[in-house]
């Protein structure tokens, strides 16, 4: 029987924490252990190595996976308590690897919502330096993207996906390292969007690096499956003996 119930107006989302959570898969070992944070609206980094334990800290901010103790919150209320379904529509996601499915590049870009216009559409794709790349199209918005988008550079296919989750307005979101297909030339005007569009949301940002460390409010290093806050006032040089910077 399911006991869980809709969001609803029951949160205002000003603030997702992380509670003393453990995780294991099967039991073989914890991949997170006595972990905690505290995300407010806003940038909020966490930076470690591959493997460091951040693929399964999104799966649980996603509900994809139950902590083994410790809970998730959102302004105090257990998301536990949330229907999965429910919960995931105030959360859009920016995986590292982009996905888009055979339609056409608004279709991709909506979600097939009919209340996106194509002014809105475009004037997104224009703040990400892509207008003139969809210009380029034979099609323009209708162009068709088929076998995963392979008519698009990586940069591209990016940038699209970028501009679904920035259409969709959810309350949270999360980017799995939301640049890494992205031209050097264009990450800096990219990130000034985002972090000027998205800073009264909660954002979450996932990186193994500390390279927009200058773009966060507030940052937390993973390190042997323990979630703690990065000291950001370190000098560089104790800085580069974190986990994540070397």
């Amino acid at each position: 029987m399911d006991n869980t119930v809709a969001v609803g107006d029951r949160v205002r989302f000003n603030k997702l924490q992380v509670e003393n959570i453990g995780f294991s898969y099967d039991g073989n070992g914890a991949v997170l252990q006595k972990s905690s944070a505290s995300f407010a609206r806003g940038w909020n980094g966490i930076y470690g190595n591959n493997g460091a334990g951040k693929t399964t800290l999104i799966r649980l901010l996603l509900k994809i996976l139950s902590p083994d103790h410790g809970g998730i919150f959102v302004d105090g209320v257990d998301i536990g308590t949330f229907n999965n379904r429910d919960w995931r529509r105030y959360i859009s996601v920016l995986p590292q690897h982009t996905y888009l499915f055979d339609g056409t590049i608004r279709e991709n870009i909506r979600l097939y919502d009919e209340n996106v216009q194509d002014e809105t559409i475009l004037h997104v794709l224009q703040r990400l330096g892509m207008l003139k790349d969809i210009e380029k199209l034979p099609n323009g918005l209708d162009t068709k993207v088929l076998d995963g988008g392979k008519i698009l550079s990586g940069g591209q296919r990016q940038k699209i996906a970028i501009a679904r989750a920035v259409l969709r307005d959810t309350p949270i979101y999360i980017f799995d390292e939301p640049l890494v297909h992205i031209d050097e030339k264009s990450k800096t005007a990219t990130m000034e969007y985002l972090k000027n569009i998205l800073k009264n949301k909660i954002v979450v940002l996932i990186s193994h690096n500390d390279a927009m460390v200058d773009c966060i409010d507030r940052a937390y290093i993973i390190s042997e499956g323990v979630l703690q806050p990065w000291l950001m006032e370190l000098p560089a040089e104790r800085k580069a003996d974190l986990p994540c910077c070397q």
